[in-house]
């Protein structure tokens, strides 16, 4: 069992689990191996990946984002990018909307997002997309280093998984 009482999983499986406790009602977990699960039930107000301004990161959260619309299938799911690579993914279907972060008026835009989503990604351990889904979720999760230098963004986050960039 990992942390928080689940399954070990792989970083950022989401997956339908049923719950004894719960009456047997399927609610959806993202399990991390960093910091306990956060357990959601049906995602409302959608769901907002952001991603690293290279392109083939956000080439490489076509995955993730196929797993969360998977678990929850109903939920709106907006991608958050960097200008330039807004075209990338683009034709995905499971993708409502790609929102790209302007050149400039960066607090202007964080200050529009807030709480806008039920659930913020953040793909990247880097201090932009961590305050990005600081200020768009009501849960958090994302990809963290360890250290100390890293403890004011894992404080931001509900849950996190080690961030790993050796095996990709």
């Amino acid at each position: 069992r990992g942390a928080g009482g689940t399954d070990s999983l792989a970083p950022w499986d989401v997956a339908a689990r049923r719950h004894e406790g719960n009456g047997g009602h399927v609610t959806r977990e993202v399990a991390t191996g960093h910091t306990p699960g956060v357990r959601l039930g049906k995602i409302r107000s959608g769901v907002l990946v952001i991603v690293t301004p290279r392109i083939g990161d956000v080439l490489l959260t076509a995955p993730l984002i196929r797993s969360i619309k998977d678990a929850w299938p109903a939920a709106r799911i907006d991608l958050l990018v960097f200008r330039g690579t807004e075209g990338v993914l683009a034709g995905d279907r499971d993708i409502d909307r790609i929102l790209t972060v302007p050149a400039s008026g960066h607090w202007r835009f964080m200050r529009k997002l807030w709480r806008q989503y039920e659930l913020a990604v953040s793909t990247s351990p880097s201090d932009r997309p961590t305050l990005y889904a600081w200020r768009a979720g009501k849960a958090r999760v994302g990809v963290m280093t360890g250290g100390f230098k890293s403890a004011w963004k894992r404080a931001l986050l509900n849950a996190s998984v080690p961030f790993d960039n050796l095996d990709v």
